[in-house]
């Protein structure tokens, strides 16, 4: 069984691409919470609302047009609170899927073997 997104209702069927709704705690769609933070943050026609990663979204602007290496953050949105428990992460962790906004570490790499 799937949770209900809290923000459309329908079924949250990838977890490790969803984030943690900041009102209710429980797993929403990605594009869920970027259409909400839409709303709530106006953006200007030369600005880009973009996961920072972390839980933090930014406003972004360019100083060079077409450039993307020419970015500057305007403004920082953070949407989840790395403090705060977040259960149904551990669980996807601890079965070995990634999840946005908490990244997996990777596995140690097994020392050559030596026996050659």
């Amino acid at each position: 069984m799937f949770p209900g997104c809290p923000v459309c209702g329908e079924p949250v069927r990838e977890l490790s691409s969803a984030l943690t709704h900041r009102q209710s705690g429980q797993p929403a769609h990605f594009d869920c919470i970027v259409k909400e933070l839409r709303e709530a943050n106006p953006i200007g026609p030369q600005e880009r609302l973009c996961y920072l990663g972390g839980g933090v979204f930014g406003v972004l602007t360019w100083k060079v047009e077409g450039n993307p290496a020419s970015f500057v953050i305007k403004r920082r949105i953070p949407y989840e609170d790395p403090r705060t428990p977040q259960e149904w992460k551990r669980q996807l962790q601890a079965e070995g899927q990634s999840v946005v906004g908490m990244p997996m570490m990777p596995e140690p790499k097994a020392p050559p073997d030596e026996a050659g």
